[in-house]
């Protein structure tokens, strides 16, 4: 079977969507990208979520908050919905990326408080226990310099 397949992961976080799009030809087995992206369903040549739980249940909803179906650019997505879906990744856990921002076309995950930085692996291993731009899209944890140290330490 020939497969094209367009990897949408950096892409995606940035515009707060996470999925890969499978261009097929013929009948495809869309159990991998179910399991990464929650994309379980095969249609009109491609593999899209179409529940709730293809998204909840996927790696991308656990590491970066895109745990809600939703529409994106015509299509079903899964998207990062509310705080909650924030707060459950691992982008909260590791770098306090707790609250979801809406830019002007896409949403993110972003330290919103004090407290989203403070119960973060970056304050207890790195010292990035304050927050800068809380809830902006430039949002990050920083140590008392005000760096964020690029997150590349933890």
């Amino acid at each position: 079977m020939k497969r094209n397949t367009i990897v949408v992961l950096g892409l995606g976080t940035l515009l707060g969507i996470g999925f890969l799009v499978s261009l097929a030809e013929g009948g495809e087995d869309c159990s991998a990208r179910c399991k990464q992206s929650g994309a379980c369903v095969p249609k009109d040549g491609m593999c899209v979520p179409t529940k709730p739980e293809h998204c909840k249940s996927s790696e991308d909803c656990r590491l970066m908050a895109n745990c809600t179906l939703g529409e994106f650019g015509g299509r079903l997505a899964c998207l990062i919905g509310s705080d909650a879906d924030c707060r459950q990744s691992k982008q909260c856990k590791e770098y306090g990326k707790c609250t979801k921002f809406k830019s002007t076309r896409s949403y993110a995950c972003v330290p919103g408080s004090v407290a989203d930085c403070k119960q973060s692996q970056g304050c207890k291993k790195a010292g990035r226990c304050r927050v800068r731009d809380p809830g902006g899209g430039n949002g990050a944890c920083v140590d008392k310099k005000g760096d964020d140290g690029n997150m590349g330490d933890l």
